[in-house]
């Protein structure tokens, strides 16, 4: 039974790409079993999202309950694509409580959850490990074949697949398999600066007028404040890193995580990914008091997390100058081309020179009509549009607090 909404090349056979030698789809459960020179090729120029660092770490944290998908090609059977599938868990990639049925449109559950999330299951940058050097017929048939092979449930039975978060390349991707524009929704914003000046002083003065005065001057009672601030590797400083990050959490209403559970994660996420993360720790005196977690991959700086001694800190516009000023100087410093801030925050990245790049997501299920069809869904994202394309980071902000 086809998918809603039907992706045209999901059953195309492989002989109209005029492949000489058959696709063939094969599972595995740890992208650790993939060899990593092999995965390596596909992520050359992709998302840090994607990349098998972050993979590993996300697989750890989630305790398993992922597989991947692996396309491989040719009488070599050259890896050229991979798909991780993970199964539902609550929160920001759970398609019906998070998306569905806040939209106050009448969806029935058992045709949209449990639903398989394909692609990524965390960091809000959706795109597809497929292999570039690939001419565009065939990357469209790998990506077909991956996305058959997910939706396939025991027996002939289909299951709901939904691609959240889908960032621009992941988007057009999708598209490329002929699925229209009007099937797509927006799951939100990710925030990002263009690193287009050599130095911190430059990337303020360009701002201009009464931001500038006002950067300037958060920048100077920062300084005045005495604090230290140093830029470590992620295992050099993984136990203060969860302490501060949890505070933060629960600042903010999470107070389900725990520091324990955020360090081993967090061990994790340094053991895969050490080598690409830059810490900047804010120390006042000798204790820590404010963090952020940043890697670079390819010419992109992605700020990962953030955390704070809110005992001890707020006077001193430490957010601004940590979470924002910082890694961009950071960026400069290490000759790359863009600093992703992430979502939330909207009023601060946005006043501060990031654009907002949308995020979307695609939903499939055999038995239930495209989300996009709804007339109350339809209306709510009509709204959320609208409000991306002005940009005002208050009014974005008031809405992702609901």
């Amino acid at each position: 039974m086809p998918l809603t909404p039907i992706i045209p090349n999901l059953t195309r056979p492989v002989a109209e790409a005029n492949h000489p030698n058959q696709l063939i789809v094969e599972t595995v459960d740890s992208i650790s079993d993939i060899a990593e020179p092999e995965y390596e090729v596909l992520t050359r120029g992709r998302s840090f999202y994607v990349a098998r660092p972050w993979l590993l770490a996300v697989e750890y944290a989630r305790g398993g309950n992922v597989r991947y998908l692996c396309c491989r090609y040719g009488l070599h059977r050259s890896l050229v694509g991979v798909l991780p599938v993970y199964g539902e868990s609550p929160g920001p990639y759970h398609l019906y409580e998070t998306f569905l049925s806040r939209s106050h449109a009448r969806f029935a559950r058992d045709e949209w959850s449990p639903a398989a999330v394909v692609g990524a299951q965390a960091g809000y940058s959706t795109e597809f490990a497929i292999d570039r050097a690939l001419d565009a017929v065939t990357a469209e048939a790998v990506l077909s074949m991956l996305l058959d092979a997910a939706g396939h449930g025991p027996g002939t039975s289909r299951v709901p697949l939904t691609a959240l978060h889908l960032n621009p390349v992941g988007r057009a991707q999708l598209r490329a398999l002929g699925v229209h524009d009007d099937a797509f929704f927006t799951t939100g914003a990710n925030c990002v600066i263009d690193i287009e000046h050599a130095t911190l002083a430059e990337y303020i003065d360009a701002l201009g007028g009464r931001q500038r005065r006002e950067m300037r001057r958060e920048q100077r009672i920062f300084e005045g404040a005495g604090y230290t601030l140093s830029r470590r590797g992620l295992s050099d400083c993984v136990d203060v890193a969860a302490v501060l990050c949890t505070q933060l959490q629960s600042k903010y209403g999470d107070h389900a995580s725990s520091v324990t559970a955020r360090r081993q994660y967090m061990t994790k996420l340094a053991e895969a990914a050490d080598d690409h993360s830059h810490v900047l720790l804010l120390e006042d005196g000798e204790r820590a008091v404010g963090v952020v977690i940043c890697f670079a991959w390819g010419n992109t700086l992605y700020v990962r997390q953030a955390g704070f001694d809110y005992a001890r800190i707020g006077r001193n516009f430490e957010y601004f100058n940590l979470c924002i000023y910082s890694t961009v100087h950071l960026a400069m410093q290490q000759s790359l081309q863009a600093v992703h801030l992430g979502m939330s925050s909207y009023t601060a990245k946005l006043s501060r020179g990031a654009r907002i790049e949308r995020l979307e997501g695609l939903a499939m299920s055999a038995t239930g009509e495209s989300p996009t069809d709804q007339e109350e869904f339809a209306r709510r994202q009509d709204g959320l549009r609208s409000m991306l394309e002005r940009g005002d980071g208050r009014e974005i902000d008031r809405d992702d607090s609901r």
